[in-house]
């Protein structure tokens, strides 16, 4: 959004959906707060311009709250679990294994997930120069594909996905495994469908209102189809297999 702000050479030219329900609103074990409506007055961690920002701020509205009525505190990712962990926030909206540790280790209390809230649709970008050019678009197609065909590898053999981040995260393997297994959707690469940009001005239109962004951005036009019937028929391909 902030790049089509700016009107920057770039495209959108596919989504991955991945787990909603490892974006999550959680609070401290012994806060008064069973609800989000029970976040007015309290000390709130987020990460601002991003997906939490987004999903708190969808949460709160459907609470009959506004940012302006709770405590809201930006911090880092790592940031935020040192201040929740240490008992400086009352609750947390974050994304990723964070939020996970958040419960395992700190006895968090889960407050709201991302379904209902985001469209799940990650954006994959590219350089325009890249998606114009007949060769590197193939080669940008091929990259895609082979993405594709590794979350339906990972979909498949959690464990052996599992393993290998553990050896990049150093988390315990238990823990990714049980985050696998409340998953919200199985892991894919998607093309363009005429929903991805509506939701995504739809992310733009209440950055805007919240003031993250100056002016009303126009997002539709930087979203690019033309990788959509590659995409349809490697899905196809991985429906057979």
């Amino acid at each position: 959004m902030f790049a089509a702000r700016q009107n920057a050479k770039v495209r959108f030219i596919a989504v991955t959906h991945e787990d909603l329900n490892i974006q999550v609103t959680v609070a401290a074990k012994d806060a008064p707060i069973h609800s989000i409506a029970d976040l007015k007055g309290k000390r709130v961690g987020y990460v601002r311009t991003t997906t939490a920002h987004y999903f708190l701020a969808k949460q709160l509205e459907e609470a009959g709250l506004a940012f302006g009525d709770i405590e809201a505190i930006n911090l880092t990712p790592s940031d935020g679990y040192s201040a929740f962990a240490s008992g400086k926030l009352d609750a947390w909206a974050i994304y990723g294994y964070n939020g996970q540790l958040a419960i395992a280790k700190q006895g968090a209390r889960l407050l709201k997930t991302g379904v209902g809230y985001l469209s799940g649709n990650f954006p994959i970008y590219a350089n325009p120069k890249a998606a114009d050019d007949p060769l590197r678009h193939a080669a940008v197609t091929d990259l895609l594909l082979r993405i594709q065909r590794a979350y339906a590898f990972a979909n498949k053999n959690f464990r052996v996905y599992a393993e290998a981040q553990v050896a990049e995260t150093h988390l315990p393997l238990q823990d990714i495994l049980d985050q696998f297994a409340r998953r919200s959707d199985d892991f894919s690469l998607a093309g363009v469908s005429p929903d991805v940009p509506d939701t995504h001005q739809k992310v733009a239109d209440t950055f805007l209102k919240l003031g993250v962004l100056d002016a009303r951005t126009e997002v539709g036009k930087f979203w690019d189809t033309s990788f959509n019937d590659a995409i349809a028929a490697g899905a196809a391909r991985l429906a057979r297999s």
